[in-house]
């Protein structure tokens, strides 16, 4: 029985036999037969064997037969070459289940193996097409099932794969097989696993930017032969990337896939759609949801509106009613304000709107923890050095919780009456019980002439808040009564001791 390291050094001693001489290419059988040893190493050594061996006869033309006389050298070639093509395929069939292994090392070194196999067909194709692409589409279609699995996650291959991506061509087929395969799949009933791995696949697919519409970055153009025509056109590869979202889109879509596809809509997929206004109905459908998809969703809708022209006039009203108390214990707490900061961004936003804001902010203040607190405040005054006219809000007498005419509980900001209040609440949290909300508070009794940067306000938290009070060194000399001791004990405790 031999070892792993005996079986190792045996793969290698046949493939170098293999390699040096054709007619030693029986020992291809051997080194199949060692791929499906139970050793991982010693199956990883048969696959970069094989993928050696084939990558060789790919080079000298032993793959495809490229004449059709009836010469004794021609007649041999031609079936060493139906031989190698069926020990070819029973290879890659050996391989792509390798893609399935619990063991890492080995499913990299097969999808290696396998990609390579793709990269050599095509430059030299088994057969000759007498018209149409030379691209091994079957061979790259079965890969890409592999890699959409059903019950494990292949994040890790599919990234490994992105390295080939930025290649036009291969991009091109990676595309065109994830359509199919997302065709062929029932939309209803989709495992979530298979979505998300879908969905790794999607993220990875990174097209060319730029005013050209020529692709010309191949990897499997073969020798005299000019690139497929759809392959060098960044039309036709948007339109393949919009039809594998669209596709994807369709699903039913678990909490953690909306909020994975959401959060990276505005750099990884809007860029790439052939018409971006197509995720209207999908970003309308996902507010819907509530809480953080809600917030990720109308982030969504504000580029469409800001960018593609999208007519969307309920946008400030629906991003109105996420102004909610739990937004603070939300994970998308930061994310939100930085995004509410970009929304409220335009000069030309009525005077009625922001106020309605500003007020449904300093309400926010008053029952959030000290870091939001202390945010709200933030952005008040920034709202307030953008639009002078809602000052007045800050010169009027102030109200009292009960005769404040806001309307704090009305959804629509255009009638919650917030132009004829205070900011009461502003000037309540200067008697905050932390010393930077009471001090943020502060500064709007001066009047505010620059504006400050949100995002030096988000990262804290209250326990840094709080960490920062504690390690804050006192004053030397502290008074604990106001009048000077006379004694030990002053006449109240005599009686109760005796010296």
């Amino acid at each position: 029985m031999k070892t792993a390291q005996e079986k190792v050094a045996d793969i290698k001693f046949k493939v170098k036999k293999c390699v040096g001489d054709r007619k030693a290419a029986n020992s291809i059988i051997d080194i199949l037969c060692y791929s499906q040893d139970e050793e991982p190493s010693v199956m990883l050594a048969a696959v970069r064997g094989l993928q050696h061996v084939f990558t060789n006869f790919f080079a000298h033309g032993d793959m495809s037969v490229t004449s059709t006389s009836e010469k004794d050298e021609d007649l041999a070639h031609g079936q060493l070459c139906d031989w190698l093509q069926q020990q070819y395929h029973t290879t890659c069939d050996a391989i792509l289940d390798k893609l399935e292994s619990p063991d890492v090392k080995l499913r990299e070194g097969a999808l290696v193996a396998l990609m390579k196999f793709v990269e050599m067909e095509a430059k030299h194709p088994l057969q000759k097409q007498q018209s149409g692409s030379s691209f091994p589409e079957r061979l790259l279609q079965d890969v890409v099932e592999k890699l959409l699995s059903a019950t494990d996650s292949q994040e890790a291959l599919i990234t490994r794969l992105s390295e080939l991506t930025e290649y036009d061509d291969v991009r091109f087929f990676l595309m065109k097989a994830l359509k199919q395969n997302l065709s062929k799949k029932p939309v209803k009933g989709r495992a979530e696993m298979y979505l998300a791995n879908v969905l790794s696949m999607i993220y990875n697919l990174q097209l060319p930017q730029g005013d050209s519409d020529l692709c010309a970055n191949m990897l499997t153009v073969p020798e005299g032969e000019e690139p497929h025509t759809k392959a060098a056109s960044l039309k036709a590869h948007k339109k393949l990337f919009t039809a594998c979202l669209m596709g994807f889109l369709r699903s039913d879509l678990t909490p953690s896939l909306y909020r994975r596809v959401l959060t990276k809509l505005d750099d990884k997929l809007l860029p790439f759609l052939s018409s971006p206004l197509l995720l209207a109905d999908f970003l309308t459908e996902s507010y819907n949801i509530g809480g953080a998809i809600s917030l990720l969703a109308l982030n969504g809708l504000f580029i469409l509106i800001h960018k593609y022209n999208l007519d969307y006039p309920d946008f400030y009203t629906k991003f109105y009613t996420l102004f909610q108390p739990q937004i603070f214990q939300a994970k998308y707490c930061a994310r939100f304000f930085y995004l509410a900061d970009i929304f409220l961004s335009s000069t030309h936003l009525p005077a009625y709107l922001i106020a309605a804001f500003i007020k449904r902010l300093s309400r926010l203040a008053l029952t959030a923890p000290p870091a939001g607190a202390k945010v709200c405040i933030v952005l008040v005054e920034i709202l307030l050095v953008r639009h002078p006219s809602c000052s007045v809000l800050v010169n009027r007498p102030c109200h009292t919780c009960s005769s404040d005419p806001f309307l704090d509980r009305q959804e629509d900001p255009a009638k919650t009456c917030a132009m004829d209040s205070s900011l009461w609440e502003i000037k309540t949290l200067q008697s905050h019980y932390s010393p930077e909300v009471a001090q943020e508070a502060m500064s709007i009794n001066h009047p505010i002439k620059q504006e400050k940067a949100i995002a030096d306000f988000l990262e804290g938290s209250t326990e840094q808040m709080i960490e920062r009070v504690v390690k804050k060194k006192p004053p030397v000399n502290v008074p604990l009564r106001h009048d000077k001791p006379c004694g030990l004990l002053d006449a109240h405790f005599k009686q109760f001791f005796t010296l």
